[in-house]
């Protein structure tokens, strides 16, 4: 078989009329080998078929001679189409069997044709002069998961990959890439990657140690060492990372946190461990790379009259429905976390930022749908990510082990940044890994130092937190505050904190439920959800004062209730973010009375949890459980007391609802009859 790799004639030839073509470039300096555009081109000249002369008479007779000539005309263009597309054709066979060296080839016709050009070739020094090169772009057909890489299948090949970039250094670093010497002994010329010539030990033709002149100084390449990591909804499985390095083009261009589509030239390096062992990795030499943008997804004009509907109606009910449809109920949780997925309106006062995230938290008893409800999240959110009982590193930053250094990686919440992180077992976290999240929820920033390195990460990210109560399930019949088992500061930054209670309801009531889970029809995701998102995400609505002091009065009301939970100036600023994020979702560019509405019946559900509304939860009223708390401490004192010693004990109780407290305690197993009349605690 034939090489299909092409000659430095041919290149010089293909540049000539690659150029003359006009294609995209930037300012001479990056000209672009669009994959997709040289694979229409090839199959355009493959599958042509050129018409015969009794064709094309026939379809010229009668004409006029101008008329004539016009479709001699077209019939010329397209066979200099096709002439031009065998030629691309053969340089994209070129670049799929032999990348590196064909972008040699086209760089360097591309250096002597471009420079050539310049007047200022002509003889004279241009110190000016940018060396140009090739990018290319659109290679969707040799994306590969980094999951999927492998050396012996494509290994010196072009590969594109998609990811996250969790590393990258940030100051580029040098290496030689030509540096040629002469040997004195047998004038042989040659160039080795060294700067100095008492680093070469050998001339390669004479096998003489020297001595050795530089005939050329060293041409150092700028790099970047960077770690990118495959996207979660990419794989099924745990994501896998790759190095990759960039130059040219792609140098100082990307930031930790971005999602980024990287192509390039697939390399094996040998590394040395500390033990002096060697093993081999794979790495990614980029050739071009650009931010793949998670809000920018295409929606179309049918796409938009359907999201005009929506919004005239009642939106949010109408997308909360499309959450997570499996799970039956728990319809103003699934309200809050659309409100979530477009936020409020970031702004600042002072020098201080005003967080526009909104953070909610859903703790209860488990197998309620907490997980599934942050799983679902990937469909909604256009950049969202989803970790269980992570530690700080993994939620922050973390130092790790490159190539032999020690490099500070992103966490979690900076990959999310701009999106939502879901945090599953949020209460088996460490007390010190939940407190390093406490200025990224407020700021957007994680500032972290160790191992003698520094860094600084964007993490302007929205958090969806689950946890368990601290025994596993809630006591219906004690304080929630001495339940949940986090600290005032972390629970303080969450704007919504919905509670997750398994009680048993009427029989028809359980019956319909069960019903619906069974029933529910298979709901396919066709992405509307997240278009739906992402169009309104982009619309900031303003505050009017009228609005704005209708928020005021709500807080105040608030506050001024008896709540378990503080309710301070950090609830008000949710308040107005909740405000905002319901205008949003309605595509209105300021807030109206009936976002103020949404707030409230969103708050009030929250409120209700926090102050455990038993009448609703579990059938105990605040006053019965005030009377097993009196009940619990007499026990506590006694031992055991009787019946008619509690009536005296509790006066400002009636003998009924002494009764109905007992009972509810002997229920729950905290107390026991020894005798008819007697009741003694069980460790109380």
């Amino acid at each position: 078989m034939n090489d299909p790799t092409i000659s430095w004639d041919y290149a010089r030839e293909f540049m000539m009329r690659f150029l003359a073509d006009g294609r995209e470039h930037d300012w001479h300096e990056a000209y672009h080998l669009d994959l997709k555009w040289m694979r229409g081109e090839k199959e355009f000249a493959v599958n042509y078929r050129a018409p015969a002369n009794d064709e094309v008479e026939q379809l010229t007779a009668g004409m006029t001679d101008e008329q004539r000539q016009r479709v001699y005309d077209h019939y010329a263009e397209e066979f200099e189409r096709v002439a031009y597309g065998r030629m691309i054709g053969r340089i994209y066979d070129s670049l799929i069997a032999s990348p590196e060296k064909t972008l040699e080839l086209l760089d360097s016709a591309l250096y002597e044709s471009v420079y050539s050009r310049s007047a200022n070739a002509q003889g004279e020094d241009w110190p000016d002069f940018v060396v140009p090169h090739f990018i290319i772009k659109n290679a969707d057909d040799f994306f590969i998961h980094i999951s999927d890489l492998a050396l012996e299948k494509h290994r010196d090949r072009l590969v594109q990959i998609r990811g996250w970039i969790r590393y990258i250094s940030d100051t580029p670093m040098e290496e030689v890439t030509s540096h040629v010497f002469k040997c004195l002994s047998c004038e042989a010329t040659f160039d080795l990657p060294v700067i100095d010539a008492s680093f070469v030990r050998q001339c390669p033709e004479c096998k003489r140690k020297g001595p050795f002149v530089e005939m050329r100084k060293a041409e150092m390449k700028k790099f970047q060492e960077a770690i990118i990591t495959e996207n979660y909804e990419d794989v099924g499985t745990t994501p896998i990372s790759l190095r990759v390095i960039f130059s040219n083009a792609t140098l100082n261009k990307f930031a930790v946190g971005d999602r980024v589509i990287v192509i390039g030239i697939l390399r094996q390096k040998q590394v040395e461990r500390k033990d002096k062992s060697v093993y081999v990795t794979q790495v990614l030499e980029a050739i071009s790379g650009e931010k793949e943008d998670v809000e920018d997804i295409s929606i179309t004009e049918d796409d938009v009259k359907r999201i005009e509907a929506i919004a005239k109606g009642d939106a949010l009910e109408a997308l909360a429905k499309m959450y997570a449809p499996e799970i039956v109920g728990l319809d103003t949780v699934k309200k809050a976390i659309v409100l979530q997925a477009v936020g409020g309106v970031e702004h600042r006062e002072s020098m201080t930022k005003i967080r526009g995230n909104i953070h909610i938290l859903l703790i209860g008893d488990p197998g309620l749908g907490k997980t599934q409800l942050l799983m679902a999240n990937r469909h909604l959110a256009p950049k969202s990510l989803f970790v269980s009982e992570a530690s700080a590193a993994g939620l922050t930053a973390a130092v790790v082990d490159v190539d032999g250094k020690k490099v500070m990686q992103a966490g979690v919440l900076v990959l999310a940044n701009g999106g939502v992180a879901c945090i599953d077992e949020f209460d088996k976290m460490k007390k010190e890994d939940r407190d390093a999240m406490h200025t990224a929820m407020e700021q957007g920033v994680i500032e972290k130092s160790k191992a003698g390195l520094r860094g600084s990460f964007k993490a302007d990210t929205s958090i969806l937190a689950a946890a368990n109560p601290k025994y596993h399930r809630f006591d219906t019949s004690r304080s929630i505050a001495d339940q949940i088992g986090l600290e005032d500061t972390i629970l303080n930054r969450f704007d919504l904190i919905f509670f997750f209670v398994d009680q048993k309801k009427t029989r028809d009531v359980e019956y319909e439920k069960a019903a619906r889970v069974i029933s529910k029809p298979g709901v396919q995701d066709d992405g509307f959800l997240r278009k739906y998102i992402a169009y309104a995400k982009k619309i900031r609505p303003v505050l009017t004062d009228e609005i704005a002091a209708k928020i005021a009065d709500f807080y105040a009301q608030t506050r001024s209730s008896n709540t378990e939970i503080a309710v301070n100036f950090r609830s008000l600023e949710a308040m107005k973010r909740i405000c905002e994020a319901s205008a949003k979702i309605r595509l209105s560019d300021k807030v109206e009375d009936a976002d103020v509405e949404v707030m409230q019946s969103i708050y009030q559900a929250y409120l209700s949890g926090i102050n455990y509304d038993m009448d609703t939860l579990s059938g105990i009223t605040r006053k019965i459980r005030s009377l097993i708390d009196e009940i619990s401490d007499i026990l506590r004192a006694r031992g055991k007391v009787s019946m008619e010693e509690l009536k005296t004990l509790i006066p400002s109780f009636t003998e009924g609802q002494i009764r109905d407290a007992v009972d509810k305690m002997k229920m729950k197993g905290d107390v026991y009859e020894p005798r008819d009349g007697v009741i003694q605690g069980v460790q109380l």
